[in-house]
């Protein structure tokens, strides 16, 4: 592309811009409160994120080493998904952490698990790292919701390698 055509087009559109001076005025104006109504009226957001490690060696393995079969677990992040977001958990996490108003029924109680469990993701971040996240407007809230479903996946964990060995 010519130097020459750019300077023409550059000069052009000043023209344009200058017979149309208040249009433009206006509109830039217009635009500028939009935005900024926007980000006046827009929620804000934290998300809280953790990695833990799963340790993926089985305690029996060395003990059975050639006389039985370990089984092996193939979809680590399935697995802390399932222990995180029970049944049981969830319903802890709600009422303990006020998402659960007074009065609400068991299937409000239904629809906010379903919302809890949508909002935690649950993510393969290497061959023995989990990252564990959740948003929400509420910065205390967030953070607690995670540290509670890493707390509760780490005490399962322990009480399964105790009953392991």
């Amino acid at each position: 592309m010519d130097l020459l055509f750019f300077l023409q087009l550059l000069k052009n559109v000043l023209k344009e811009l200058w017979l149309h001076k208040y249009i433009t005025l206006f509109s830039g104006i217009f635009i500028a409160f939009s935005i900024l109504l926007i980000g006046l009226l827009w929620q804000e957001k934290y998300e809280v994120s953790t990695t833990i490690y799963a340790d993926s060696k089985n305690i029996i393995q060395p003990l059975l080493e050639g006389q039985a079969q370990v089984t092996r677990v193939e979809d680590k992040s399935q697995v802390v998904k399932d222990v995180m977001l029970s049944q049981k958990v969830m319903e802890k996490i709600i009422v303990e952490q006020g998402f659960l108003e007074e009065g609400d029924g068991a299937a409000r109680q239904a629809e906010k698990i379903a919302d809890l469990r949508r909002a935690v993701k649950v993510t393969m971040l290497g061959q023995n790292y989990i990252g564990v996240s959740f948003s929400d407007t509420n910065p205390d809230r967030a953070y607690k919701v995670t540290t509670n479903l890493v707390d509760y996946f780490i005490r399962e964990s322990s009480a399964t390698k105790r009953s392991e060995s």
